[in-house]
């Protein structure tokens, strides 16, 4: 399990943290972290790698690419880090509920979603990352959705990571990473048999949520379509 001091050492071990590993997520602990996190430069998917790696999976490339546009608008990363979204009532089960009354705007049930809203700008999200992070290092991880694909943190094992820190740091590297951590989850959730043979819906409803399952579906569909037709 991950706490802050094992990010801590992580940190120091490339030069971005002097401070005392101390499990404190404090101030230099914050500011190491965006730095060590942050990835200049990073190789973005093109067409090309879309094409290719869909082949491997018998996949058609333009659903492939709808997904990719749906979950992210088409980029794994914002001005060098990677795109995250906040799922708070994942945070409050992996928690136990324990800043339920403390920080309710990151601990709460999904039906109370719309009394929290995300930060508009993903520096916002970042910063709340932190926060969490601070209360309680491992759920905040599994608890935030990351990259092109948006895999949630808490799907670590399914792209064959063992534990989410791990899994974060590997799709940190470039957006091919994020593409074939999609592609694991897909296989090791049973639904690549439908991702092959087109069964939208189906994929969705374990991908998105039963909640989310046509909304996304319809999206995806749509994008896939308008991509085809080019």
């Amino acid at each position: 399990m991950t706490d802050v001091r094992e990010i801590q050492r992580a940190m120091a071990a490339r030069g971005f943290y002097a401070g005392d590993i101390d499990g404190d997520f404090g101030p230099k602990s914050r500011t190491g972290f965006k730095v060590y996190m942050q990835t200049y430069e990073p190789q973005a998917l093109n067409w090309t790698d879309i094409i290719a790696t869909s082949a491997e999976f018998s996949v058609d490339p333009h659903l492939v690419a709808a997904f990719h546009e749906v979950e992210s608008s088409g980029a794994g990363f914002d001005r060098g880090r990677l795109k995250i979204r906040r799922e708070s009532h994942y945070f409050k089960r992996l928690s136990d509920g324990k800043f339920d009354k403390s920080h309710p705007q990151y601990s709460h049930p999904y039906e109370q979603r719309a009394h929290y809203p995300q930060p508009a700008d993903q520096a916002g999200r970042w910063e709340q990352l932190m926060d969490m992070i601070k209360l309680d290092a491992e759920a905040a991880l599994q608890s935030f959705s990351w990259g092109a694909f948006q895999v949630m943190g808490a799907n670590f094992k399914f792209l064959e990571h063992g534990s989410a820190w791990s899994m974060i740091r590997w799709l940190n590297e470039n957006e091919i990473n994020q593409l074939r951590g999609f592609f694991r989850f897909c296989k090791a959730k049973g639904v690549l048999d439908d991702l092959q043979a087109g069964r939208i819906l189906e994929v969705t409803k374990v991908y998105n949520g039963e909640a989310n399952a046509e909304e996304y579906a319809r999206k995806i569909t749509n994008s896939r379509n308008r991509r085809a037709a080019r």
